[in-house]
């Protein structure tokens, strides 16, 4: 089931929302540019040690080998199906 948030001071609240503990591993997808406002702050909030994923913005970077890439790095951090990829 799938679940959207509005509001004030979300990343101040995240663990509340959510029940990290239940998955295996985490993992933060993004781009350059939500990366310099946000990934900190997120990791930082987050109760658990995750991994990034950071790919270049814009429509020509949405292509197969933006998407192996993403893979290989989610396969050689030992992201498994019990692991959670918040994008």
């Amino acid at each position: 089931m799938e679940k959207i948030f509005i509001g004030n001071n979300f990343l101040s609240k995240i663990n509340q929302l959510f029940d990290f503990s239940r998955f295996s591993k985490l993992a933060i997808l993004t781009d350059t540019n939500v990366a310099k406002h946000w990934l900190l702050p997120l990791k930082k909030s987050l109760k658990k040690k995750t991994s990034e994923i950071i790919i270049q913005p814009g429509e020509k970077e949405k292509n197969i080998k933006t998407v192996k890439n993403i893979w290989k790095k989610m396969f050689d951090f030992g992201l498994d199906r019990k692991s959670l990829l918040i994008n």
